[in-house]
């Protein structure tokens, strides 16, 4: 279900991204991870697993891939 809500945010384009996770994606080994790739791979990933009590959100993990094939996982809070 945290899913599902996380996923209708994304079409919304109803998103915030938290400083440590706009940092992350800046400082990627591999490159940077731009937003619209994340907004890829959520929408077009699989939720591989939910975090009810995480705190402050209830959150969840999320492997998917950017238009450019590249994989990326996600922890998303709803």
């Amino acid at each position: 279900m945290i899913f599902e809500n996380i996923c209708e945010c994304f079409k919304r384009k109803a998103v915030l991204f938290s400083r440590h996770a706009a940092l992350e994606m800046e400082h990627e080994p591999f490159g940077e991870i731009y937003t619209q790739e994340v907004y890829d791979a959520v929408l077009s990933g699989e939720c591989l697993r939910e975090y009810r009590d995480d705190k402050p959100l209830p959150s969840c993990l999320v492997f998917g891939l950017a238009r450019n094939r590249r994989p990326i996982h996600v922890v998303c809070g709803y």
